[in-house]
This record gives structure tokens, sequence and C-alpha cells, in this order.
């Protein structure tokens, strides 16, 4: 899979300061994280085709360690 895409990426959580699931450790607040996740291409290509502006975003329940899977994705915007 080939593409190249270049714009921003905001991240909001309810864990303290600094979310320690970046790095692949437990939330640390009460064990879970609620984390909305939003991206803003400007431009960019995916499988040879052309990316057009686009603000995609997701609010996201994390049950435990990010890596071990079993997010649920509430809510999904194009």
């Amino acid at each position: 899979m080939s593409y190249q895409l270049e714009g921003r990426l905001l991240e909001v959580c309810t864990c303290n300061v600094l979310c320690p699931c970046w790095v692949g450790r437990d939330p640390d607040n009460d064990g879970t994280c609620q984390s909305i996740v939003a991206w803003s291409y400007r431009h960019g290509d995916y499988r040879r085709r052309r990316c057009f502006p686009a603000a995609p975003s997701r609010c996201c329940h994390i049950p435990g360690n990010v890596l071990k899977g079993n997010w649920r994705v509430l809510a999904m915007r194009r």
C-alpha cells in the first residue's frame, strides 16, 4: 500500500496531561481512554489517487491498553 498525505492531527482525550496510550501504556484515568482524533488532509495521494482536502474524525472508547484493541468507535465523519 502506497500513500503520501500532508496535513495536521488533533488528539484530545480524558487521560492526564500526556496520553500514555501514544507509547503503548495503560490509560491513567480509571483504566479507560475517551478520545477524539481528527485529521485535516491538505493534499496527498493514496494508491495513486489524489486525495482532496478532507477532515475525518473519530470518537473512541479505548477500554484498557491501546495495543490490546477492543476499541469502540462512537462516531466518524468523512
